[in-house]
């Protein structure tokens, strides 16, 4: 916390320093040392580093509501991960009688609110982020959005804001309800519906009744596989996808539990068979009816469309391919083998088409397999 590895000050993300505030308070409460629990304290409130609060929570919105994490844009495990050890840190000082919950406005809430409401896959708003190693942050990251298996750390924060203080925590709630009765994992200890519930009527369990049928469902065909997508269940922490041949008799394709991203990728297909598929929501309760149905029929890849060439560059071993498909608003398939993109001797195999003057070019990389020595 003091000389950061010699980094300049805003290198370290903010778990790194929220775990060493955690650390200091603890180990001060463990030995009886004032210093160094007043020290994790006062840098909780005032460090210069990320992981003091108003650096890890460093733009609100909503009229304080909201705040935007330090890491939402670098990718959500580790924004959770920091919320939850700013959380225990916070707990551990109160139960010394230091309040640093409600520090800077429930600061530590706005935060929780932020990364609680997006990883429930709703939208959020997002300021670019950027620091002295240039990351360049412009949106929030979706890596390891909606995960729920990893992150046990909302009935703390739940039952300290909403159930001791009475204050608002309608993101908070839903995340600690979404995973009740709470585990524990590598990072955090965990286990808080055992640890941290106050009262059993503000904690109820099975939190929710049974989730309404999702809406919305579409299924898109591409080159062997099929995107599915439907809109978010409010209340449900896994779906069931279904899928039929006959669009009548259909079976459990996938049971998607500790998640609530609404959507699939089904590559256990076959090309030019059509299929129809039907989503149900799970949460502890059991699980919905079933939604509409979805229907798709995968397609197999051929030839470049004119204008469209593939090479290899560089020295392969192997020698690529590269495919076409209309299947979703065009499809391109390249197979290669090299030793990887950067420097001065790039070895790849890639699909491209030759232009002159001003272009735009819109791509989404939908797949990937096989080894990558180095992504560029």
């Amino acid at each position: 916390l003091t000389r950061h590895n010699g980094a300049t000050i805003d290198h370290y993300w903010a778990n790194w320093d929220a775990c060493n505030i955690g650390a200091l308070i603890a180990m001060g409460v463990l030995n009886d040392n004032t210093d160094w629990f007043n020290q994790g304290v006062a840098y909780y409130q005032n460090g210069a580093g990320n992981g003091a609060i108003n650096h890890a929570v460093w733009t609100l919105y909503n009229d304080g509501a909201l705040g935007q994490w330090q890491e939402a844009g670098r990718d959500q495990e580790h924004a959770q991960l920091g919320v939850g050890l700013l959380g225990y840190a916070a707990q551990t000082a109160w139960n010394q009688g230091v309040d640093l919950f409600s520090y800077s406005n429930n600061r530590l809430l706005a935060g929780a609110e932020y990364v609680s409401l997006y990883n429930m896959n709703q939208t959020v708003p997002y300021t670019s982020y950027n620091n002295s190693d240039n990351v360049l942050q412009y949106y929030p990251s979706t890596n390891g959005r909606d995960r729920l298996s990893d992150r046990p750390v909302w009935e703390l924060l739940y039952n300290h804001y909403n159930v001791l203080q009475g204050v608002s925590t309608p993101n908070t709630q839903a995340m600690a309800q979404l995973q009740r009765p709470e585990h524990g994992s590598i990072d955090h200890f965990g286990y808080g519906t055992l640890t941290f519930t106050l009262n059993a009527s503000a904690s109820a369990y099975p939190p929710s009744p049974i989730p309404a049928a999702p809406t919305g469902l579409t299924a898109t065909a591409s080159v062997g596989q099929v995107f599915l997508n439907w809109s978010t269940t409010a209340t449900a922490n896994g779906y069931n996808v279904l899928r039929s041949t006959d669009g009548v008799s259909y079976t459990v394709l996938a049971s998607l539990t500790q998640t609530t991203m609404p959507q699939y990728i089904d590559a256990s297909v076959t090309n030019g068979t059509a299929y129809s598929y039907e989503v149900q929501a799970v949460n502890q309760s059991g699980a919905s009816a079933t939604s509409t149905s979805a229907s798709a029929t995968p397609m197999s890849a051929g030839s470049l469309p004119t204008g469209w060439l593939d090479a290899d560059i560089g020295v392969v071993q192997v020698p690529g391919s590269a495919q076409y498909a209309t299947a979703a608003n065009n499809t391109f398939v390249v197979t290669g083998q090299g030793s990887g993109i950067g420097g001065a001797a790039d070895s790849l195999h890639y699909a491209y088409q030759q232009v002159t003057g001003d272009f735009t070019l819109t791509a989404r990389l939908f797949g990937e397999s096989g080894t990558l020595s180095n992504t560029g």
